[in-house]
């Protein structure tokens, strides 16, 4: 890609935060990052965009569990005031119409489907979901949005 041709494309998007890229027509980490994403999959380009649009949403009060976006990440599933990591998985999925058709009525320990899943891939690819279980049976699970 050309200089011109870099800035043009630098100049329409975003980077993992949704801040514009410098039009400068370097490829830092941040336009790297942008290509990569741009020649995803349409699928994993959705879900990486999705779950990059919430960057920044926090719990009001924090450490409450709770907030106008966190509230929208539960009410699907019918639970409130519990970790919401999982919930915001599936609202990522939903609204990148991956989970059309499929009812959230329910909740699943993703502690215990975690410890039954086998890697799918040699390594992580953006897009996919990742998670850990701790000792204590607590642990997390979000997306992969790229390399670090």
């Amino acid at each position: 890609m050309d200089v011109a041709a870099l800035k043009r494309y630098q100049a329409q998007a975003s980077d993992w935060t949704g801040h514009p890229l410098k039009a400068d027509g370097k490829l830092g980490p941040r336009t790297l990052w942008a290509l990569a994403i741009a020649d995803l999959p349409r699928h994993r380009r959705e879900i990486v965009e999705v779950a990059c649009g919430q960057v920044g949403i926090e719990e009001h009060p924090l450490g409450s569990n709770r907030g106008l976006e966190v509230d929208n990440y539960l009410r699907p599933t019918g639970l409130s005031s519990v970790p919401w990591c999982a919930a915001f998985v599936s609202w990522v999925l939903r609204e990148a119409g991956l989970l059309d058709g499929v009812e959230l009525k329910y909740a699943a320990s993703a502690a215990a489907m975690l410890r039954q899943l086998r890697p799918a891939v040699s390594g992580p690819l953006p897009g996919d979901v990742f998670g850990w279980v701790n000792p204590d049976g607590t642990g997390h699970v979000g997306f992969v949005i790229g390399e670090s």
